[in-house]
């Protein structure tokens, strides 16, 4: 079998196998349950194995775990295998890159194994934009609670919670977490643009964010009570002024 789609269905097995087990294919286990008469050893299973393996060498993480609809067991099989060698830089961009889908597709288990088991300790920039994004309440909550200190926490995050009205976790970051001022202008203006009211209020009101931005913002996607708000505040400001 030489298409990755047909290997791939020797390596799709029981995603609840353990970790601490060398995984080996599917068909090496089926092979030596057949064909002999003895359980086979472990060293037998992975000879096997590494006869029948022609593509782990060739498959990262992240493209693996895209290509297998998210399998853990294809991860653990890879990490088995990894090199001992591999750049360490490589290695912190694959598991930013892989624990972002993570974080996209809201897949606690495989994040879980990540951090715990397969890198631990290692500083994540990507999985909390991407869960906010995607609406996944158990992957935040998560890791606020047990890894706080790995991920990256700055309010940047509410862009992609805005942007798909994930109100639920809007609310959430504002009371967590707390707001770095120079994401606040940015924040504003994505805000405005997406018609949030309530958020470009309480940028305003807590950071004195300016409003040109937002405003037009707002008027470029036609968020006509945003633009409205933003007006009167204008108006506002000038009346004092001129008082």
């Amino acid at each position: 079998m030489t298409s990755y789609s047909k290997r791939h269905k020797a390596i799709d097995v029981n995603e609840a196998t353990t970790i601490h087990v060398f995984p080996v294919l599917t068909a090496v286990n089926l092979v030596c349950h057949e064909c002999f008469r003895t359980k086979a050893t472990e060293s037998l299973l992975r000879m096997i194995d590494a006869f029948l393996d022609t593509f782990s060498q060739n498959l990262t993480l992240s493209t693996a775990y895209k290509k297998s609809n998210g399998s853990l067991r294809l991860l653990q099989y890879l990490a088995a295998r990894e090199v001992k060698t591999m750049d360490p830089y490589l290695r912190r961009w694959e598991v930013n890159s892989v624990t972002g889908e993570m974080g996209a597709r809201g897949d606690l288990q495989g994040l879980q194994w990540v951090i715990q088991e397969y890198l631990p300790g290692e500083f994540l920039t990507e999985v909390v934009a991407q869960a906010f994004a995607n609406g996944h309440v158990n992957i935040v909550t998560f890791l606020w609670k047990e890894h706080r200190d790995i991920v990256y926490w700055g309010g940047i995050e509410l862009v992609g919670a805005i942007r798909n009205h994930h109100d639920n976790l809007i609310a959430w970051l504002r009371e967590k977490v707390e707001l770095r001022f120079e994401y606040a202008q940015h924040v504003v203006k994505h805000a405005a643009a997406h018609g949030n009211v309530d958020v470009v209020r309480w940028l305003y009101e807590e950071f004195s964010v300016g409003i040109a931005d937002a405003l037009s913002s707002a008027a470029s996607y036609c968020q006509w009570e945003v633009m409205r708000w933003l007006i009167l505040i204008l108006l506002f400001i000038r009346q004092i002024f001129f008082i």
